[in-house]
């Protein structure tokens, strides 16, 4: 195996929530769908669940509202937080597949409607056309590696966004490690863009360097084809907008990137021209070690042959947000902003559930990290303020716009 062969193998095998597949279990065309994705080299990614199992939940109410669809209906697809029926769950289990499957996204070209046309044709005939399934309970005629493939239910913890016609992107930020530092707030001030206030948490100024897994990307509903998951490490800071929504005044809390280190220069140059942003390209990794009560987390990247890494160990188990927290200031923000050009301010709305957090842990620095940021903050980072791990989720980003 060649090195660009494992390092997409290792990529691949980011922290990253399944694509869940809803199927009809006795549809002899499910079945058959559900054979050809287990004999795919990307199977892994695919979690299978018959629909008749979700009957009294939750997901069955999303279904009915969202999709307006009963559980006999349509392959439904859960993918990022998305809800995706008829036509739309089939491009989004191939573009998940890689190449070549992915070339037939190429069928989105065709409107909607007509696709979803045709899905409902073949649907309302299929018992006719194969018929209806001879092993009801698909599962226990498979081989036990494939069996691990198959769940009862979905997670409980798993968001469910609401249908959105602005979303420009869909991804997972994954075990997110956050170290925290106080700055003078003066030293932020060439980085603050128009139309923002500095946001503090109890009169200090703070910084973050964070380190995630991004995985799963898709944009325009379609899985990027080659850099679909990646490690990111930013270094950001917090501010606040007040808007005036339905007649109130209404603070959005949100980030400002310093820079942003991904190893794509695909995704440096696409999240540049469409948000304003300030991406770099370094080769990234990252190693987890987990432990019975513990996790280790390094995000490392490397410039001319030296390295540098954020590294966290992370005691007992995750826990629910506490109102008032310091982790609660650091994780819930869900505004994004940068400048684009001398006046401009860009701000895109960024949509998660709360995460769950670990706050006994350990951290620190690895390497001359902070030659990759400018000194007039780096002097000001010799201490660390703080540090915690976020156990990450599903994630939205909505096409970013003009606000000042």
């Amino acid at each position: 195996m060649t090195s660009s062969e494992t390092n997409g193998h290792r990529r691949h095998d980011l922290p990253c929530d399944p694509v869940l597949v809803f199927f009809d279990g006795d549809c002899a065309s499910c079945h058959m769908v559900v054979r050809f994705l287990l004999r795919r080299r990307r199977r892994a990614r695919f979690r299978f669940i018959p629909l008749a199992n979700l009957r009294g939940s939750r997901w069955e109410d999303e279904i009915r509202v969202q999709l307006d669809l009963d559980l006999k209906s349509s392959l439904v697809v859960w993918k990022n937080g998305e809800l995706r029926a008829r036509a739309q769950a089939v491009f989004a289990i191939f573009s998940e597949l890689g190449w070549p499957w992915l070339l037939l996204g190429l069928l989105r070209i065709v409107p909607l409607s007509i696709s979803n046309a045709v899905y409902d044709l073949y649907a309302r005939h299929r018992y006719q056309i194969l018929g209806k399934a001879k092993d009801p309970d698909i599962c226990a005629v498979l081989p036990i590696e494939q069996r691990k493939l198959f769940q009862e239910r979905p997670d409980t913890n798993l968001p469910i966004f609401p249908t959105r016609t602005d979303v420009f992107l869909s991804a997972q930020w994954q075990q997110l490690v956050l170290i925290n530092f106080a700055v003078p707030a003066e030293a932020l001030d060439e980085y603050l863009p128009d139309g923002l206030e500095l946001d503090d948490w109890q009169s200090e100024q703070l910084v973050s360097l964070v380190g995630f897994a991004f995985t799963g990307t898709s944009v325009a509903g379609m899985t990027l084809p080659v850099c679909c998951d990646f490690e990111e490490i930013n270094l950001r800071f917090y501010v606040k907008r007040t808007v005036i929504e339905a007649g109130q005044k209404v603070v959005r809390r949100g980030v400002v990137f310093v820079r942003e280190i991904v190893p794509f220069a695909l995704i440096a140059k696409t999240a540049n021209f469409f948000f304003g942003e300030r991406y770099a390209q370094f080769p990234t990794c990252l190693e987890r070690t987990l432990g019975d009560r513990s996790i280790q987390m390094q995000y490392s990247w490397s410039d001319e042959g030296r390295a540098s890494s954020l590294w966290m160990e992370a005691r007992g188990e995750a826990e629910s947000l506490q109102a008032g927290s310091l982790s609660e200031f650091i994780t819930e923000q869900y505004f994004g902003y940068a400048k684009r050009g001398q006046d401009n301010t860009v701000e895109y709305e960024v949509e998660h559930p709360r995460w769950r957090v670990w706050t006994d842990v350990e951290g620190r620095l690895q390497g001359d990290v902070l030659r990759f940021y400018p000194d007039s903050l780096t002097r000001h980072m010799k201490q660390v303020h703080s540090a915690l791990m976020a156990e990450g989720s599903a994630i939205r980003v909505m096409r970013g716009r003009c606000c000042t």
